[in-house]
Order: C-alpha cells, then sequence, then structure tokens
C-alpha cells in the first residue's frame, strides 16, 4: 500500500480490530490495552498515515460538532474574559462546525461544599443531555469530578479542563495558569515592594479550589526562602471586611495586603478607602477589570498580576478543535497561560496594547 494513502478503515483491517478501536487508539482513549493502542500507533507509523483533513472537516462542518463549556459565573469580568476567548476561537474555526454551547457554575455564598458539588454535577448531567461531541469544565475540588471525567472519556467524549486541574482524571489537556508560580511572583513582588522587611496581611478567602491552595503555596515558600524577615499574617474569612476589621485586627500595623482572591481585590481598596487606611498600607492583588484599573491609577494598588482569562478559554477550545480534527495533541498535557504583572505604567497603554484580553472588561 502506498505511504501516506491509508486510512483509518486500512489499520483497522491490518491491524486485525474495528474502527472503533483504532479510533481509540489514534485519539489516546480508554478502552483498550496498550499493547493494541502501540500496535495500531506502529501501522499508521509504518504507512505514514494522515488524517484526511478536507473530509473531516465537511463531516464535521455537517454534523456541528457541540462542545459543552462550563465555566464559574463569579467573579464575572474574569469568566466573561474566558467565554470572550472560547467566542473568538468558535467563530476563527467555524469552518469546523464547531459549536460551543457555554453554562455557568454559581458560587455564590449560602451554600454549603455539598450543595455546590450537587448543583454542579447537576449541570453538567443536563448539559450532556443531547450528547455532546467534547467538554471543556472549570473543575471543582473533589472526587466525584475525576469521576465524571473518567465516565465521559470511556464514552469516547474528550474532556479539557481550563483554569484549575484535575491531573488525577482522564482529561485530555489542561489550560491554565501556573497558580503556583503565581503565587511566587506575587511573593516576590511584595518582598520587593517592603525590602526585604514588615508585616504583611495575606488574604486567601474561604475556597476549596485548588488554584488558591497552590497559590498560597507559591507565595509562603517564596517567601520562607527570599523573605525571612517578614512577617506574614494569613486570612482566609469570606468577606475582606471580616478578614481586615474583624476581631482584634489593627490594618495599620500591616505594611502590605496580599490579596490572591480576585474576585474581591477592588472590594478590599475600596473598603480601605471608606475606612480612611489606603494611605498606610500597600496592596498587591490578582487580576484585572475596570474598577481595579481606577484603583491603580490612583495609587491605591501597586501591582496586579493577571492570569489573562481571554487565553485560556481561546486556547482550550483552539487547541481542543486541533484535537478532534486533526487527532493533534497539544506539546504537553499541561499548558500554561502568561501571568502578567500590571502595574499604572503599564496598565494606562493598554487600549494600544495587540491582545484581546486587555480590551474592555
Amino acid at each position: 500500500m502506498e505511504k501516506g494513502k491509508i486510512t483509518l478503515n486500512d489499520i483497522a483491517r491490518i491491524a486485525g480490530v474495528t474502527i472503533g478501536t483504532v479510533d481509540r487508539a489514534m485519539h489516546n482513549r480508554s478502552g483498550i490495552s496498550e499493547k493494541t493502542r502501540q500496535k495500531i500507533l506502529d501501522i499508521a507509523k509504518e504507512y505514514d498515515y494522515k488524517p484526511d483533513i478536507i473530509g473531516r472537516s465537511l463531516s464535521m462542518k455537517r454534523k456541528r460538532l457541540k462542545i459543552g463549556v462550563l465555566l464559574r459565573r463569579e467573579p464575572t469580568f474574569f469568566w466573561d474574559h474566558a467565554a470572550r476567548g472560547i467566542r473568538v476561537a468558535a467563530k476563527e474555526m467555524e469552518a469546523f462546525g464547531i459549536n460551543p454551547q457555554i453554562e455557568y457554575f454559581h458560587m455564590t455564598s449560602g451554600f454549603t461544599d455539598e450543595e455546590y458539588i450537587a448543583m454542579y454535577r447537576s449541570t453538567l448531567i443536563q448539559m450532556n443531555e443531547d450528547h455532546k461531541n467534547a467538554f471543556i469544565l472549570v473543575p471543582v475540588n473533589h472526587p466525584f469530578l475525576v469521576e465524571d471525567v473518567n465516565f465521559l472519556n470511556k464514552k469516547g467524549i474528550p474532556v479539557v479542563t481550563l483554569n484549575d486541574d484535575r491531573e488525577d482524571s482522564q482529561r485530555i489537556f489542561h489550560i491554565g495558569p501556573d497558580t503556583y508560580q503565581s503565587g511566587r511572583v506575587a511573593a516576590q513582588l511584595t518582598g520587593g515592594l517592603l525590602s526585604g522587611q514588615g508585616r504583611v496581611l495575606l488574604y486567601t478567602a474561604n475556597y476549596s479550589s485548588s488554584g488558591y491552595f497552590l497559590r498560597k503555596k507559591g507565595f509562603m515558600d517564596k517567601m520562607h526562602e527570599s523573605y525571612p524577615d517578614i512577617h506574614i499574617t494569613e486570612r482566609n474569612q469570606k468577606t475582606v471586611l471580616e478578614a481586615f476589621y474583624g476581631g482584634d485586627v489593627d490594618i495599620r500595623s500591616f505594611d502590605c495586603i496580599c490579596n490572591i482572591d480576585g474576585a474581591t481585590v477592588s472590594e478590599g481598596v475600596a473598603l480601605l478607602k471608606q475606612k480612611g487606611d489606603v494611605d498606610f498600607i500597600k496592596y498587591i492583588g490578582f487580576e484585572i477589570n475596570s474598577d481595579v484599573k481606577e484603583h491603580l491609577a490612583d495609587g491605591s494598588i501597586h501591582a496586579v498580576i493577571s492570569q489573562d482569562a481571554f487565553s485560556q478559554g481561546y486556547f482550550a477550545l483552539r487547541m481542543l478543535c486541533e484535537y478532534l480534527v486533526y487527532a493533534k495533541q497539544p506539546k504537553y498535557d499541561r499548558m500554561f497561560v502568561r501571568c502578567d504583572i500590571i502595574l499604572k505604567e503599564n496598565m494606562i497603554i493598554n487600549d494600544r496594547i495587540v491582545n484581546p484580553y486587555f480590551m474592555g472588561d
């Protein structure tokens, strides 16, 4: 047989397996033995198999591939950027029949962790009632998610994780920030602002997200390694009001606040302004929106670290499309977006930067 002309049906015939088994091997799905998988891949390599891109494109366009996307709803500004990235990628890939259907998972106060998990799982089940071809999920930190991702994978439905990851699941790849590294960046910014000495209030919020845990760990590790003379007080209350002014806290006894909860950065600064304390303390946070820009402009916030939600959404869908159309795996199964430090001086030129996540809120 001429090299480069072999089809999946040919590979199935040579290997003595079904076309479904070949598909599982080519897309790295479960349900076949490693010996069979390797046999199929060796045949594909020997005969220089190339996917029929045009045929697959036309077939997918006719089918309109349904991609289920489950994002968090809060903070709205962050997830709106991620959704925008997904829509831009979908527009670019519309020739392949990619149709993302975005739903949101609310994490508002008043519910227990068990209730959150039940609502998340219910939403995921409802989303798959019309039999999605693939999913992009922002995972919750609970073992059930691993079970559900593995179940979808077994059914031939690939899953990509976004922002937070579950490495112990059978997701095909992950797109998001290196949250541990971003915590270390925040620590270096804080240590530099304080010249290696002083007192820091670290607000970590009270979430079960693995991302927050890793961000805090990165911050603490870097502080202990490089700034042993900085004393850190961690506050993880539900609200910034409780964290900054609850109990016996004297906010003016701190030299810097590092707020690693991107949802409450602006709220925390507004509270300091209201109490008349904003001029007595330095402030570092995460993520950018219109309110944060105002606080950066007037010097109330010294720096924020952005984890580019737009690019997270954009590349998650783009790479998933390449996987579905070309059977192309990303180079790594964990792909990280940039970690950008935004100051007053590089924030004021944002309208001229050719980077969509800076454009608007």
